[in-house]
């Protein structure tokens, strides 16, 4: 039988669906004529349909070795590296297929994709801008060139780029850039606005409509927002949260369903969002410990990192603890922090129901914007204060309250705010004696300082006053 007359069966059965009838067709042409390229790349195009990347790849690999110039061949090759991860081989891939097809949009769009999933900012805008050069109305294009510009920190130009690509199709995804980029600017009308159409695109879509409540309580519209959030789908406890927040409802503590929800979902990305606003918590805190311990003395036994997430203040303070814990309810960002290997056992449930029950004992608790996940800190102080061994010492930081007559308010953020009369007095009635008192700026969020209050404190079990009657009620303000 002739080549063109296999090569007709092998696309017969792929036209019918019969794919492992065409690969088989395919490798048995390659028996009889190795250097066949076509068949090489069919039998990669075959694979991937199959699913079966690996196989593809190595397919479109010798087709490519055989047919170097050919620019189909090397695009598909440049496809399988891309889609294997290898994103470096794929990046000189795609190069070498545009030296081949310098007019190829869709090949400048893919070295862009390689070259954002790098990391290489620069390049990658400069691939997406040659995309969008090529083919004006490329939506995909202009929507990652904005994607990309953002991360530079190029707000205006990324705005600019998800208005094109809204022109060009809507998608939630170019309004709630444009939404977060006016927010940004402080231009609350406008991200309301980009945040209300990104909805209508994606009424599912939590995280833009808690932003967009956030944004409509800003601005004074409370009714609205509440409104916007009652407007969701489905259940969600992020949902109900922020409605208590908005509403101005105090509670003891965030749900529980709440935190869990809200870190799983912001583990793969808390790192650098934390770094983007400048976050500087886990330093502060080990410096304010040096300060009042003094740094050669600054070495603990063991040291329990409360609601540690992923690990960024069990960095800072890993080497001055024998032993370090962590405790998290988020599975996710314990699976970062674990990647980080300083800790000796990580913990995923909830920090009260872990103090409840511990039995090992610490003679250091720390956290780090935790203690604004609960309104009253009495349960809290006295859990650590049964974990933590005599005269040893807990350093933590809240987010500063100015007045308030519970001595804590849960904000439109969805975190509380202590007043720091309210934290010494409940350190107080739990046998801790205060050490050190320091206020500094923790990070920014929408260019604008949050102020955190970090305190250290030492127990004494015999310094434990009695219990009040009414231990397990919090205060309201109406009350």
């Amino acid at each position: 039988m002739s080549v063109d007359a296999t090569f007709e069966i092998a696309l017969s059965r792929t036209a019918e669906g019969d794919l492992n009838g065409a690969a088989e067709v395919y490798r048995q042409l390659l028996v009889e004529e190795p250097g066949n390229f076509k068949a090489w790349n069919n039998l990669g195009r075959v694979y991937e349909r199959l699913e079966q990347p690996k196989d593809a790849l190595v397919a479109f690999a010798r087709a490519a070795e055989i047919a170097p110039d050919n620019p189909v061949v090397c695009f598909n090759h440049a496809t399988g590296l891309h889609r294997a991860g290898e994103f470096t081989a794929a990046t000189e891939a795609w190069q070498h297929t545009i030296s081949l097809a310098p007019n190829d949009a869709e090949a400048h769009y893919n070295l862009a994709a390689a070259e954002h999933q790098l990391e290489r900012l620069d390049a990658a805008i400069a691939a997406y801008r040659e995309a969008t050069r090529l083919q004006p109305d490329f939506y995909e294009a202009w929507s990652n060139l904005a994607q990309c510009l953002f991360e530079a920190d190029d707000h205006l130009l990324s705005f600019e780029a998800s208005m094109t690509a809204s022109q060009l199709d809507a998608h939630a995804v170019d309004f709630f850039n444009m939404g977060r980029i006016a927010e940004l600017l402080e231009d609350r009308d406008n991200a309301s606005r980009h945040y209300l159409r990104a909805l209508e695109l994606d009424p599912d879509d939590t995280g833009t409509r808690v932003r967009c409540a956030e944004v409509l309580a800003a601005l004074g519209a409370k009714d609205q927002a509440i409104s916007v959030l009652r407007d969701h789908p489905t259940v969600h406890s992020l949902i109900g949260h922020t409605i208590d927040a908005i509403a101005g409802a105090t509670g003891s503590r965030v749900s529980t369903d709440y935190v869990q929800a809200l870190f799983d979902g912001f583990a793969d990305s808390f790192d650098e969002t934390l770094s983007r606003l400048g976050y500087q918590g886990p330093r502060l805190l080990r410096e304010m410990l040096a300060a009042t311990i003094a740094p050669d003395t600054l070495s603990y036994n063991a040291a329990l990192d409360l609601g540690c997430g992923t690990g960024l203040l069990g960095e800072a303070m890993a080497d001055h603890c024998q032993r370090l814990v962590g405790v998290d309810l988020s599975p996710k960002m314990l699976d970062v922090a674990r990647s980080r290997g300083l800790y000796d056992s990580l913990v995923a449930e909830d920090i009260l129901e872990f103090l409840t029950r511990a039995d090992e004992r610490f003679d250091l608790v720390i956290a780090t914007d935790v203690f604004n996940y609960f309104g009253t800190l009495e349960p809290l102080l006295a859990g650590i204060a049964a974990v933590l061994t005599d005269s040893k010492h807990l350093a933590f930081s809240v987010e500063d309250l100015i007045e308030s007559e519970a001595g804590y308010a849960l904000q439109p953020t969805g975190r509380y705010q202590h007043n720091a009369d309210h934290v010494r007095e409940q350190l107080t009635r739990t046998g801790f004696q205060l050490l050190t008192e320091e206020t500094h700026t923790m990070r920014h969020e929408g260019r604008k300082p949050v102020i955190g209050r970090f305190f250290c404190a030492q127990h004494s079990s015999s310094a434990v006053a009695a219990p009040p009657e009414n231990q397990g009620r919090g205060l309201h303000p109406n009350e």
